[in-house]
């Protein structure tokens, strides 16, 4: 709660409203907080119970087809979970970082290469190839690194899941205007 002292001398004002903004911005952090843990738990919960279902099958599993559809099943609900996890984890960095680092520089043709080495295992197991076209490497722009970067590896996820096995993918950047 705010901090309201009656008669106080105009030299510990300034003192007043400090504390109080600090409370307020307290505040406003816990619920935040409260707020992506319960956001968290929401999500979460499918991925796991998909997770235990599939497992509990395989485990029961008499039939070795079925058994192998099931741990199939299961390796895709793990990999659903972890992403859930990862966006949850990028949330949370992003909740923490709105307020600063809005005009940084960004080397986007960097800042590109470290989201594809990043995928660099997803895109292994799907086979994929991955063709980075960026003329002026050195390009940057004004933004937040953190929301950029975000985007770019939501671009390069997205272009996977929808790449058949074995197929290629281009990312460019280029400017236009």
């Amino acid at each position: 709660e705010p901090i309201l002292i009656e008669g106080l001398s105009s030299e510990l004002k300034p003192i007043e409203a400090s504390l109080n903004a600090l409370l307020f911005q307290l505040k406003d952090t816990l619920e935040r907080e409260k707020s992506f843990t319960d956001d968290a738990a929401h999500e979460l919960r499918t991925p796991i119970a998909q997770i235990k279902v599939h497992a509990q099958n395989a485990h029961s599993s008499k039939d070795e087809e079925d058994r192998a559809l099931s741990l199939q099943l299961l390796d895709l609900s793990v990999d659903q979970a972890t992403r859930t996890i990862e966006q949850l984890l990028h949330l949370a960095r992003l909740q923490s970082s709105a307020s600063r680092a809005e005009g940084e520089q960004i080397q986007l043709g960097k800042l590109a290469r470290e989201q594809i080495a990043a995928l660099s295992r997803v895109l292994s197991e799907r086979q994929q190839s991955i063709e980075l076209a960026a003329p002026d490497a050195s390009r940057s722009i004004q933004g937040n690194g953190l929301l950029v970067g975000l985007l770019i590896r939501n671009l390069l996820e997205n272009a996977s899941l929808y790449t058949q096995k074995g197929g290629s993918i281009r990312l460019s950047i280029t400017q236009d205007g």
